[in-house]
């Protein structure tokens, strides 16, 4: 079966996600072979948006962030987590205009 990915940068999700976002797509009636999400803000920033009532699926960012400390100049490893709320393509509107998959080229987006 086909990782899940993120319609807007094309990645695909890794660990715990990808169990979560499989059910979820067969739980919306989705084929799971395109199994395809958006954060709300992708969404809008392709032009489209969520259709009304939609709920989305809510997922994990884990990670670790390398900061150098400003007295010391010492490395600083921080762990984060972070929660977002995903969408798959299916509850979107997108009118004529469906953008391609991997249209979005942004690195992180702290905003989602």
């Amino acid at each position: 079966m086909p990782i899940p990915k993120n319609y807007a940068t094309g990645i695909e999700y890794r660990g715990k996600n990808i169990p979560k976002l499989i059910d979820r797509c067969c739980a919306l009636g989705f084929d799971p072979s395109r199994s395809f999400w958006l954060t709300f803000i992708q969404a809008k920033r392709l032009g489209g948006t969520v259709k009304k009532g939609e709920k989305g699926a809510r997922l994990l960012f884990a990670g670790s962030v390398e900061r150098i400390h400003p007295d010391t100049g010492e490395v600083i490893h921080t762990r984060i987590a972070r929660g977002f709320t995903v969408f798959h393509i299916g509850q979107c509107d997108f009118g004529d205009n469906v953008p391609t998959m991997g249209s979005l080229h942004i690195e992180m987006e702290a905003a989602d």
